[in-house]
């Protein structure tokens, strides 16, 4: 099953769709664009696990295999929300509107054009099944009406709150939500992270007051270039001490 745009008109589910009239492959390309770089998709891909609840992320960055995941326990996106957010690209590019789909639609399609391919997957709170989104540079570059976008069930996949105890049927997972990017492009922002502290401190500082109204934790594991591993671990960000200023 492929998540496309559908034609104006009737699409057998009882809804109807608008034509764009523009070339489809080249919206999602130009859309992915307002996110310059890499990191700067990384970056707006923790945005979204916030602003969707999350109060776990867990990260992994690996510069040795061009590799990227991240991974929260938020509220999780459907399938209805994901073709709603597709669906409305071509339009915000139309109407020149960037913030028609918001920082999500940053974070989602940020990663396009700067990896070979990267897959999202999740799976609505209160929802049953997990559905995975892959999403490959060359193909949808090359497309035009209707950017192929592969949908997948995962079967057996089973969300269970960490410390929740043990299922008895199914493979269980603390996430809701999961980007992963694959062999992505040299990235010279990417590149000046060095350890897994600067980049919780970069997000810390980004995103500190939605981080404590999440009462949330960020987990980065990090291996640079030669392999080398280091790790920060259930970080917070700091509450203002709240100590007067020195008087002068």
């Amino acid at each position: 099953m492929n998540a496309q745009i559908p034609p104006t008109g009737g699409s057998g589910d009882g809804r109807s769709y608008v034509s764009m009239g523009i070339n489809m492959g080249a919206a999602f390309m130009a859309f992915a664009g307002k996110a310059e770089t890499l990191k700067d998709a990384l970056l707006e891909g923790v945005q979204n696990s916030l602003d969707k609840g999350a109060n776990i992320i867990n990260i992994v960055l690996n510069q040795k295999t061009s590799y990227v995941a991240i991974r929260d326990n938020g509220d999780g996106v459907s399938v209805e929300e994901f073709h709603l957010k597709l669906s409305r690209i071509g339009l915000s590019l139309k109407l020149d509107d960037k913030d028609s789909l918001g920082q999500f639609g940053m974070g989602f399609l940020g990663p396009l054009g700067k990896c070979e391919l990267f897959t999202f997957t999740s799976c609505p709170k209160g929802g049953a099944q997990y559905l995975q989104w892959t999403f490959v540079t060359k193909d949808i570059e090359n497309s035009r009406d209707k950017p192929p976008i592969p949908q997948v069930a995962i079967p057996g996949l089973v969300y269970r709150p960490q410390n929740a105890g043990k299922l008895k049927v199914g493979t269980p997972t603390w996430w809701r939500s999961q980007l992963v990017v694959h062999n992505y492009k040299q990235d010279r922002l990417l590149a000046r992270i060095g350890s897994a502290r600067s980049l919780v401190d970069e997000i810390k500082r980004l995103y500190r007051e939605k981080m404590l109204q999440n009462d949330a934790v960020i987990t980065v594991k990090f291996t640079n270039k030669d392999g080398t591993e280091d790790k920060v671990e259930n970080e917070m960000a700091e509450r203002h001490s709240g100590k007067p200023l020195p008087r002068h």
